[in-house]
Order: C-alpha cells, then sequence, then structure tokens
C-alpha cells in the first residue's frame, strides 16, 4: 500500500469533514436541499431522487439536514471507490493492491468537490451509480444477483439523471446479451426490470406519485427551459468531446511517433503542450481550475494510447478501456453545465484508464502518477470548499450560526445571515415562499418550502407552473430574468443586498 495515498486521502478527507457544518450556496444548494425536504412538492420534476426521502421520512420520521446530505454525499463517495476497486479486479484480472486501487479511486472522486457545492446531489448520485455500474457489468458471469443489482443501479439512474439512464441502460441490454446467449439473456432482461417496477409501484402506493407519472409530466415543462432543450443539452456534452480531441490529438501522434523510436515526439509533445495551455486559457470561464487538470490528464491519457497495440489486450481489456475513456461523456449527457466545468466530477474514470495504460508502457511513472492525483485532489479540495466555494465567499468567512429546520444548524457569512435576517421578518407567517431566480436556498433557511417545484430558473419555467391569473400576495424576485405575466398591480418593494453585491427584492401587495 502508498503510504503517500494514505496521507493524501485522510487529508481530503479532513478538509472535507472540516467543510461540513459551514457555508451554503443559496442556489443549486438550496435546490438540492429541498428536495430532500419531505413537504416539498415536486411537480413535473426533472429530478426524482427526492421520491426516496419522502418514502424514508413516512416510514422513519427522520428529515436530513444540510450536514446529514453532506454525509451522504461523503458516503456515495466511499461506495464509489469500493465499486470501482472492485471494478479494476474484474478489468485486470488481479485482486492485487486492492487498497491503493481503492484509495486512488477515492481521491479521484474527491476531486468532484472542485466544483458545485458539498451537498448529496443528483450529479454525487449520479457518479456513484456509475462506479457501481462498472463493478457489476465487469463481473465475468453475470448471474440473478447481479442482474438484480444492475437493476437497482439502473433505477437510481432513473430517478437522478434519467438522459444517462436511457445510455446505460442500452449498454447494460448490450452487455448482457453479449456475455449471454439470446434465450438467457432475454430471461435476464425481465430480471433487470423487476427493481424498478417495485420502486415504482411503491412510490405509487405510499405516496400516490412516481417517477414515471413526473417524467411524463416533465415533457411538457422541458419546453419552458430552454437550457434543457435536447440539442443544447448535446451542445454542452459534444464541446467538451471536441475539446478533449484538439488538446490530445497531437500527444497521440508523439505517443505513436515515441513506439515507433521516433526522436521527433519530442518536439510535438512541446507543440502539444502549447496548445494545452492555450485552449486552457481560451476555455477559462470562471476561476475555476478543475478544467485544467482534466485537459492535462486527457492528453497523457492520450500520449498512452498512441504507443500501445491493441493486440496487447485482450477483447475485455479493450472494451472496458474504451469504456472508460467514454465514460465521463456519458455520464455528463443531460446537463445543463458545459463538460470542462462539471467534467472533473468524472475524473476518476480518466485516473484509472490512464493507471491501466502505464502498467503496458511506463510502469515506472505509476508511483509518480499516485503522488501527482493527491496533490491535484488537494488543490482541487481547497479550492474547491474553502476558497472558492460554489457561489460563496471563502468558507474560512462563515462563522456565524444560523438555527432552521427541528434544531438544525449550520455556519454561514455575516453576509448571508444580514441577508436572511432581513427577509425573515417579512415572510413570517407562510408556510410557502415563491422566490425566483436560482434562489430556492432563501425559502429553506428560513423554513418555508417552494410552490410546486423546488427551484424556479427562469421566467418561461415559471410561467409553466403559475398561469397569468395567479394571484400571490408575497414573493422574492433576483432580476437574472423579468419578472413572469402573474406580477401585476403595485407592490411594495424591499431591496437586500446579497453577499456577491447585487440585490434581490422581497415584494408584497400594499
Amino acid at each position: 500500500m502508498n503510504k503517500s495515498l494514505v496521507g493524501f486521502a485522510v487529508l481530503s478527507l479532513s478538509l472535507i469533514l472540516l467543510g461540513m457544518n459551514r457555508g451554503f450556496d443559496i442556489s443549486d444548494e438550496g435546490l438540492y436541499a429541498l428536495l430532500a425536504v419531505p413537504d416539498q412538492e415536486n411537480l413535473a420534476g426533472i429530478f426524482n431522487y427526492d421520491l426516496f426521502f419522502k418514502l424514508f421520512y413516512k416510514i422513519t420520521g427522520i428529515e436530513f439536514g444540510l450536514i446529514g446530505l453532506r454525509f451522504l454525499r461523503l458516503l456515495t463517495c466511499i461506495v464509489g471507490a469500493g465499486a470501482l476497486m472492485v471494478f479494476w479486479d474484474n478489468f485486470t484480472q488481479k485482486s492485487a493492491q486492492r487498497t491503493s486501487i481503492f484509495l486512488i479511486s477515492l481521491l479521484g472522486i474527491f476531486a468532484s468537490y472542485g466544483f458545485l457545492s458539498q451537498t448529496l446531489s443528483y450529479n454525487s448520485i449520479n457518479l456513484m451509480c456509475g462506479c457501481i455500474w462498472l463493478g457489476l457489468i465487469s463481473s465475468r458471469q453475470l448471474g440473478s444477483r447481479t442482474i438484480l443489482l444492475l437493476g437497482v443501479t439502473l433505477s437510481l439512474f432513473f430517478y437522478s439523471k434519467i438522459t444517462v439512464c436511457l445510455i446505460i441502460s442500452v449498454l447494460t441490454v448490450g452487455f448482457i446479451l453479449w456475455k449471454q446467449d439470446w434465450k438467457a439473456g432475454a430471461k435476464k432482461l425481465v430480471l433487470l426490470c423487476l427493481p424498478f417496477l417495485v420502486f415504482e409501484s411503491i412510490f405509487t402506493f405510499s405516496l400516490e406519485e412516481s417517477g414515471i407519472s413526473r417524467a411524463f409530466a416533465a415533457q411538457e415543462m422541458l419546453n419552458y427551459r430552454p437550457d434543457y432543450h435536447f440539442w443544447v443539452l448535446v451542445k454542452y456534452t459534444c464541446v467538451g468531446v471536441f475539446w478533449s480531441l484538439v488538446v490530445s490529438t497531437p500527444f497521440v501522434f508523439a505517443g505513436y511517433l515515441k513506439s515507433k523510436s521516433n526522436t521527433n515526439y519530442r518536439f510535438v509533445i512541446v507543440v502539444g503542450c502549447i496548445g494545452l495551455l492555450a485552449i486552457t486559457y481560451l476555455t477559462t470561464i470562471t476561476n475555476e481550475v478543475n478544467h485544467f487538470f482534466l485537459l492535462g490528464t486527457v492528453s497523457i491519457l492520450g500520449f498512452l494510447l498512441g504507443g500501445v497495440k491493441s493486440s496487447e489486450l485482450n477483447r475485455n481489456q479493450l472494451v472496458f478501456l474504451i469504456l472508460l475513456i467514454v465514460f465521463p461523456f456519458i455520464l455528463h449527457f443531460g446537463s445543463n453545465v458545459y463538460f470542462l466545468r462539471l467534467g472533473i466530477h468524472y475524473w476518476v474514470f480518466w485516473i484509472l484508464a490512464t493507471l491501466f495504460m502505464l502498467r503496458y508502457i511506463q510502469e515506472e511513472f505509476i508511483k509518480p502518477m499516485r503522488v501527482s492525483v493527491g496533490i491535484v485532489t488537494i488543490v482541487l479540495v481547497v479550492n474547491g470548499i474553502w476558497i472558492h466555494p460554489f457561489e460563496q465567499e471563502p468558507l474560512w468567512k462563515a462563522t456565524q450560526r444560523w438555527d432552521y429546520g427541528d434544531g438544525n444548524e449550520i455556519l454561514l457569512s455575516e453576509k448571508q445571515v444580514v441577508l436572511l435576517s432581513a427577509i425573515k421578518p417579512l415572510v413570517q407567517g407562510q408556510k410557502q415562499l415563491l422566490a425566483f431566480y436560482r434562489i430556492p436556498g432563501i425559502p429553506y433557511l428560513l423554513d418555508k418550502t417552494s410552490p410546486k417545484s423546488p427551484g424556479y430558473w427562469s421566467k418561461s419555467q415559471t410561467e409553466y407552473f403559475f398561469s397569468s391569473d395567479f394571484h400571490t400576495d408575497l414573493f422574492i424576485f433576483y432580476a437574472l430574468d423579468p419578472l413572469p405575466s402573474f406580477v401585476k398591480g403595485d407592490f411594495s418593494k424591499k431591496h437586500i443586498q446579497l453577499p456577491h453585491g447585487k440585490k434581490i427584492q422581497v415584494l408584497w401587495r400594499k
């Protein structure tokens, strides 16, 4: 076992744990938090894993607060790393160094803290399910138990990210038919569907709603979310594919030249490095550094791929190597965030692909690679949680206690507490609070639910849920889009400053 991996994993874990009771993002994290509130409506839901929270609350009476949700997120990381350890055994057909593989997988998954909030979300569930799916589908024999577990995994994909579920389901069917004869494969497909049917039945009878009913309702609603139109989602993923290919192509060529003992490969590497730096600069959107490490990894992977012969791999290894390379794009598909920002969530699959290739070409670089992964993960965790937490001030400024829910508390920045304290007396007595756009965390921290949907991101989406004759006496407005058409008449207004300087409005009828 590599002691450096243990050190990096312990340090990363410590940084995550120390930040668990601090900070809150009122945009995306507010959405994730509201999805865990049992009373929160989610009509025409795009993300439907909230059904599990509602069912769990109905059975146990337990509701998860922010710290609980962040522990659940951490648990998905550990489960995902364990599943990748099983995958590695199946992939390489060796069980040596299992602890090292677990640790490097855990570090790769911890890197996902470099972008977005700490709380359990559909992205973290999606990542965990991807790891579990690889561990299961790579089994030599797909027995009945494995098929049932695959069915559970596909169901979780469906409730967290249906676009990925569709692609993974097709791949699952393909693997089953590849590893079984057609007659046996057909029987296994029936077994594969059983967990989903059980989940849907339980939700329908206990909650009177289901993932299928919401999915059908969401089809119409998505017409009112231009950021979720099909070709827009395709573009977000294709942009990532494009830049990854542009960056890696020179390195693939350099790897090929090196395998032929052509010394010109050094010049090509220099050209590739210049291109990597230029493209990293051109594709920089925010203060995140995630895409540099993502593109850097695909460059190294390209160099290794250029120097290996497919004949050195057996068919099973070749299939799963290709799958590791394309898997980040598969898991990303359906996201309304560009791949170069969100792709760090799936960095672990390229790490494993690189590690596998090094065993054939440059085995002496395996140890430096492990150290590099550890260092990069620490950088990403420190930056993503502490220095530039998503849509927040630095986390060390979160020192003010805020009480919410049933005995829950969280440390927020002074500016966040001032914001919430200014709004709280204005919305007293309200059970629900309509807040738009992109500020669902404000109702959450004020112990309110959001009517009909846990979050409103645009004018068109809001108008889908509320007709022009809808009447409301009070709402919160953040001017990222014009006011919806149902806002008519005179309202009293109070402007309150957000931590980053912009203002929201609390409007109520005179």
